[in-house]
């Protein structure tokens, strides 16, 4: 009856009930296939320790059996697997590479400050003239004003002598009178009665 439970479970995948039925009925009738199928389904439910030492128990009591040599082969692969476990958990964690830092970036240079402004230039000295009269320069104490320049008037033309004019008028009628009295001299007739007239007239 366990026997068949244990088939069926078997069959449908339950290998650890299966392993737990095939103890049951070998602990009712010790045959040795039933010891074997117990360390199968042992092994295939991943209970590898409880599966090797129920391998090793039908190796020593069922040495002539034809499973012998099956079992002996899950022995040494069970010890093997068990023993890499055991150096895995013994060996400390693999340790994470820290990630490559970055570098930091370089401080950016303060910038210059900035140049004060140039103080602006006096104003050019006015030239002293007499035609130009400086305005006064204000207290030191006080608010600076803002100087004040007069343009100086142009130069006075120079007047010419009325004098001048009178003798130039002069001299012209001058001219004048002396060829009149030339031509009057070079010509007797002059004036005439025909004088203005054109011949044949």
């Amino acid at each position: 009856m366990l026997n068949e439970k244990a088939m069926a479970e078997f069959g449908l995948g339950d290998y650890a009930q299966a392993a737990q039925h095939y103890e049951a009925a070998f602990r009712l009738k010790p045959v040795g296939a039933l010891l074997y199928n117990a360390a199968q389904s042992y092994r295939l439910a991943g209970n590898k320790k409880r599966a090797l030492e129920l391998y090793k128990n039908f190796v020593r009591l069922y040495y002539d059996k034809l499973q012998t040599a099956d079992a002996k082969h899950h022995i040494a692969s069970l010890e093997k697997q068990l023993a890499d476990e055991a150096a895995a958990a013994a060996a400390p964690p693999p340790q994470t590479p820290a990630p490559p830092q970055t570098p930091a970036p370089l401080p950016t240079p303060a910038a210059a400050p900035a140049p004060a402004p140039a103080a602006a230039p006096p104003p050019p000295p006015v030239p002293a003239t007499s035609n130009v009269p400086l305005a006064p320069e204000p207290p030191a104490a006080a608010a600076p004003q803002a100087q004040l320049v007069t343009t100086a008037p142009p130069p006075a033309q120079p007047r010419r002598s009325h004098a001048g004019v009178w003798i130039l008028v002069a001299i012209g009628a001058a001219v004048v009178v002396g060829g009149v009295i030339a031509f009057a001299a070079l010509n007797p007739s002059y004036p005439d009665a025909s004088f203005g007239k054109s011949l044949g007239q």
